[in-house]
């Protein structure tokens, strides 16, 4: 036999041994090696002034893994050695159930300028960074007056349904605030011009405009968050085919029991990687990959929560 053969079957031989022993997951190791993208970064997304933009964290307990209603939104789909073969298997993750908070607070009032962003427009919203720059850009007509008739006459736009004449209660559009973004946005169905213009307007005049309306603010429950850092850990992978063909055949290698669940947009081509710290092959992989810097999830997760 050629050297070189015997070299590779010795190496082979090395790492099955490793692996049985649970010494290390090879396979994995290989994969971050040879995959540039293999373990990405949550990257900061752009501050624009679309409420569509924010990532919506709180939604992210009520995602299905199929597309279908019937499968439940806080069942995962992980993988497991169980009976001799390394098998699939679905997990009911209580800890999802109320990741996602909403608190509403009634006749909330603020002044115009407190509103940062909205939800719906003609204009495309993602490429504006302020209202102001709407303004200027999409509403010149409406705002060749800084009058108080002017401003009036902006206020006064039918399709503006917040509370400056209007009854709170009588409209379905309403303020929203993300904790962990924190700015509030007008989520609105209509108006956003004339919205925008008159905002422009009082703050050329100095004029403050007192709105009232109904506030949703939005948050991750600190507790789902504690619960499943304490009983997992939890990565960030590539979603894309190749990658996860990879990340699997490591883990039948291995023996490892992982869960998974794709993470919200602009995140959806990362799926997040859920490692049960109860089980020594599952804890061996989460300490291997926090060696080669993978996105730690869970301590993300955290920062999300205002104290």
């Amino acid at each position: 036999m050629p050297i070189t053969d015997i070299t590779k079957w010795l190496k082979t031989g090395v790492n099955l041994i490793q692996e049985d022993l649970v010494y290390s997951p090879v396979k994995l190791l290989n994969a971050i090696d040879s995959y540039p993208n293999f373990l990405p970064k949550l990257e900061d997304t752009p501050k624009t002034i679309h409420e569509g933009d924010i990532v919506r964290w709180h939604e992210w307990g009520e995602m299905r893994f199929r597309p279908t209603r019937y499968i439940k939104h806080n069942v995962m789909l992980g993988w497991r050695f169980s009976q001799g073969r390394y098998t699939s298997f679905e997990l009911a993750i209580p800890e999802l159930d109320h990741f996602g908070q909403c608190e509403v607070t009634p006749n909330w009032e603020c002044d115009i300028q407190e509103v940062v962003g909205l939800l719906s427009s003609k204009a495309n919203l993602k490429k504006f960074t302020s209202l102001d720059e709407l303004a200027e850009t999409e509403c010149t007509s409406l705002i060749d007056e800084i009058t108080e008739e002017n401003l009036q006459r902006n206020l006064a736009h039918n399709e503006i349904r917040i509370g400056y004449e209007t009854q709170p209660d009588m409209t379905s559009d309403h303020f929203s605030r993300f904790q962990w973004d924190n700015r509030v946005f007008l989520s609105n169905y209509g108006g956003s011009h004339h919205f925008a213009a008159a905002r422009y307007i009082a703050d050329r005049m100095g004029r403050k405009v007192r709105l009232n309306g109904k506030l949703k603010t939005y948050s991750v429950n600190p507790r789902s968050v504690e619960a499943l850092r304490n009983r997992f850990d939890i990565v960030v992978i590539d979603d894309s085919a190749e990658e996860q063909n990879q990340f699997h055949k490591a883990m039948s290698a291995f023996s490892a029991t992982y869960l998974w669940r794709k993470l919200p947009p602009p995140y959806d081509n990362s799926r997040a990687i859920f490692l049960p710290k109860e089980e020594t092959r599952s804890k061996t992989v989460a300490s291997y990959l926090k060696i080669a810097d993978a996105y730690d999830l869970g301590a993300f997760l955290q920062t999300l929560i205002v104290p």
